[in-house]
């Protein structure tokens, strides 16, 4: 069963592909990757917000927007014990 996470990201993914052109023999690899990306119950790891977006997801917890902050949140999703299991 496919989430709308991932219903989302492999048309993103095949609109990109059309739009830039590609013959259709890597489209196929191209919704493959997709689908693995957006596996159910799993998600992307992104850290690289920008100092705004991560000053915003402080300010709702009441934590300073500081270099050592973000550096301690960062290290805190790379060191999560089992992470692998809910990001692709």
């Amino acid at each position: 069963m496919w989430t709308l996470k991932g219903a989302l990201l492999l048309g993103t993914a095949v609109s990109v592909a059309c739009s830039a052109g590609w013959v259709p023999n890597h489209a196929h690899e191209l919704v493959q990757t997709a689908k693995f990306l957006g596996s159910d119950g799993k998600g992307i790891l992104a850290a690289d917000e920008s100092t705004g977006t991560i000053g915003k997801r402080f300010a709702s917890i009441g934590v300073e927007n500081n270099e050592a902050n973000r550096q301690k949140y960062r290290e805190m999703l790379f060191s999560t014990t089992k992470i692998e299991e809910s990001i692709s």
